[in-house]
């Protein structure tokens, strides 16, 4: 047991290297980004990845999850069977539904990225899935060969020569977002070719058509929960469109998007750390006190930084993009509930899993993805890009919601939360106050700096939070 766990901790330890490098790249190319694209120009490069993302995900048919289900289930030669045969599947779906986007594409680029002039950029995307099927699929492979380096060296190298790229092709070529295409289409190319040389030590095995229907049995299942995480976090890019939001502020609200999803770098490694030692720690006789002081104090400390995020939006945007992105920053202060509903939904998630009924999750976020859908269809219409704010807020908010009510008929847990709602109330009523506030100018500054030093200051005062827990859970977890 002391074995298996100490080899889970390397490998998680050794894996979150470049999972966390990766969101601070992106990051860090979005100044790169908004000192050459204007905010329609921003849409456009937008919405061309929210395609990509739609595509990708539809041409992986859950390929890599399904050959984790599969590949221990044999030796060596099965094994390497099992990845030559899911390569061979992926990439000749997606060869299918590549040449389908490349006709489609006309039609798309007019609907979506104002004129069918643009066509051009969804065909690069069309020819570009393949490979980009075959890198998940190898990247999957490693991991399922535990070798831990040669997955960080591929990722790590994917991810600086995405930087070197974009600097040649955007930034001293000044090729727009032709040159960020351009840019994503070698770097997936260079992750197969690599890929490929890395796997060669392990050796190829043949595809079987015995294994095919095992592997689409085994990933179908998981694609609607696959496109109902894509259509949280990126349907309303394609419904603003739709209902004739111009490109200017679809580029504004897709930076304010970006710039919420900087919580997302802090809360993730919460959520990755938590679920598993949630589990471990379930025969404990305090487990139960410790799960709903977790989701208590979780809950307070990601609305503390999602209070902080969204007070300064506007000198963090002046800062990292240029002033014209400024007007981004209203946008953030309800896009930054996003991330805090994603930890949150594992916070409250212990008790399906201790009663192995994971299924809920995928349900919860499936109502959430449809409550989405029909918020965006009512609201932009009427109120634009706030419209779209709203519904993803709604949306994502739905989700932790659904699983709690559900998790608790199957396993209750003491969670307290009249606390939660509290902490919640305080956040929206400092934030608040802040919107209020003059945009600029060192007296605002001040009192917003203010309103964040009172955050804690409340939540000490109503009880929410007690120095006492704070040292316990820390002492419990460490």
């Amino acid at each position: 047991m002391r074995g298996r766990l100490t080899q889970l901790a390397r490998l998680t330890a050794g894996y979150s290297l470049a999972s966390f490098v990766g969101p601070i790249f992106t990051i860090l190319l979005t100044p790169l980004y908004t000192r050459v694209l204007q905010p329609a120009d921003y849409a456009v490069l937008d919405t061309l990845t929210t395609i990509g993302l739609f595509v990708t995900a539809l041409a992986s048919l859950g390929l890599a999850p399904a050959a984790t289900v599969l590949f221990y289930d044999g030796d060596d030669a099965y094994k390497r069977s099992v990845i030559a045969t899911a390569a061979l599947i992926g990439f000749a779906w997606s060869v299918v539904l590549g040449t389908v986007l490349w006709f489609a594409a006309p039609a798309i680029a007019a609907a979506t990225l104002g004129g069918s002039s643009q066509a051009a950029l969804i065909m690069v995307s069309a020819i570009n899935l393949p490979m980009a099927t075959l890198a998940g699929i190898i990247q999957a492979a490693l991991r399922l060969r535990m070798a831990v380096k040669r997955a960080n060296t591929l990722a790590l190298s994917n991810l600086l020569l995405t930087v070197l790229l974009n600097i040649v092709f955007v930034l001293l070529l000044n090729m727009g977002v032709w040159g960020i295409q351009i840019a994503i289409s070698l770097t997936t190319l260079w992750m197969v070719i690599a890929g490929v040389l890395m796997l060669r030590t392990e050796g190829w095995g043949r595809p079987t058509r015995l294994l095919v229907a095992p592997l689409i049995q085994a990933g179908l299942p998981l694609l609607p929960g696959a496109l109902s995480l894509w259509a949280l976090a990126y349907l309303d890019r394609l419904l603003l469109p739709a209902f004739e939001v111009s490109l200017d502020e679809r580029g504004l609200y897709a930076i304010g998007a970006k710039l919420a999803s900087m919580l997302a770098i802090l809360t993730v490694p919460f959520q990755s750390a938590w679920g598993p030692l949630a589990l471990a720690m379930r025969a404990d006789q305090q487990a139960e006190r410790t799960y709903a002081k977790v989701l208590t104090l979780f809950t307070a400390g990601a609305l503390g930084l999602a209070l902080g995020l969204a007070l300064f939006a506007r000198e963090l945007l002046l800062i990292f993009t240029t002033p014209v992105y400024a007007a981004a920053a209203p946008y953030v202060g309800l896009l930054v509930y996003v991330a805090v509903a994603n930890g949150a939904t594992v916070t409250v998630s212990v008790g399906a899993a201790l009663e192995k009924r994971t299924h809920i999750i995928g349900i919860a976020t499936m109502v959430g993805a449809a409550l989405n859908l029909s918020l965006n269809i009512i609201l932009i219409p009427h109120y634009g890009a706030w419209g779209a704010a709203w519904a993803t807020a709604i949306g994502y908010a739905a989700t932790p919601i659904l699983v709690y009510v559900w998790s608790q008929r199957v396993h209750p847990l003491p969670y307290q939360p009249g606390r939660t709602l509290v902490a919640l109330g305080t956040q929206i009523t400092l934030l608040l106050i802040g919107m209020a506030l003059p945009e600029l100018g060192w007296t605002s500054f001040g009192l917003r700096m203010l309103l964040l030093a009172a955050y804690p200051i409340a939540l000490l005062a109503l009880r929410v939070i007690e120095p006492r827990e704070v040292r316990a859970l820390l002492g419990r977890v460490g």
